[in-house]
């Protein structure tokens, strides 16, 4: 898995379809493929609230850091 450093989401509501572009830690990129304005926001909200990001390039997975149980923010 490869930290994730910046990202960016473009949207095209008419066609319910839309991308997250990834700029990864080793220098390489990726971009995910979003087809509904649920999993955009969803998307959006995890990747600017959470400390520590990862995409599996092999299982095309974003995964958040490790973190405890009820530590959500007040």
């Amino acid at each position: 898995m490869i930290k994730v450093e910046k990202f960016s989401i473009s949207y095209r509501p008419n066609e319910d379809a839309g991308t997250i572009h990834l700029a990864l830690a080793d220098g390489s990129g990726a971009d995910i493929v979003i087809d509904s304005p649920a999993e955009a926001s969803f998307m959006w909200n995890l990747l600017r609230t959470e400390d520590e990001v990862y995409y599996d390039a092999r299982h095309d997975l974003i995964t958040c850091g490790m973190e405890n149980v009820g530590s959500a923010d007040d």
